[in-house]
């Protein structure tokens, strides 16, 4: 009937004496797209300072991505990570190896130990960017704060619906 062979299955064609075609094959295997805000305002508070605080936002935006990156390797799909502050400081496409989601960990730590830089942040033109790079639909994790007062929410509306509907 023109499928692909690859997607015909021999137990079902022995129960039923017919070729048993599985549709949703994309389906099973997600793409996701974890997009971190690097910008000083995200390692607001400084843990050393406080004393019943364990992690501020960017060591909580790691933890909770590494957490996401885990879950996914678990399930054999694909991730990818953008870092960013004033502009796009990191890009990795979404794969599922086992040294891509070492390096997204390592990329992930080394993101909590830099310095904060003391620029403003411009979420909205770094979310167009990310949304042309992004090559297929994927579900996207934006961890940030939104701490940016030179902007006006619609820019802003308006990149998050950039992402949801360029692909």
């Amino acid at each position: 009937n023109g499928d692909a062979t690859n997607f015909h299955t021999n137990d079902k064609k022995i129960e039923t004496d017919k070729v048993y075609t599985k549709r949703y094959e994309e389906e099973t295997n997600m793409r996701c797209h974890i997009i971190i805000d690097k910008s000083a305002s995200m390692y607001y508070p400084i843990v050393a300072d406080t004393n019943n605080l364990e992690y501020n936002k960017i060591e909580f935006s790691a933890l909770a991505s590494a957490a996401l990156l885990h879950i996914l390797k678990k399930q054999r799909d694909a991730a990818g990570l953008s870092l960013y502050d004033q502009t796009q400081s990191f890009y990795a496409p979404e794969k599922s190896s086992e040294r891509h989601y070492q390096m997204l960990v390592n990329t992930l730590e080394q993101a909590t130990a830099s310095k904060p830089l003391k620029a403003a942040t411009r979420t909205y033109e770094v979310l167009h960017q990310i949304s042309e790079q992004l090559q297929r639909r994927s579900m996207i994790f934006l961890f940030t704060d939104l701490f940016q007062s030179d902007i006006e929410a619609s820019k802003l509306f308006e990149a998050l619906r950039h992402l949801k509907y360029n692909k």
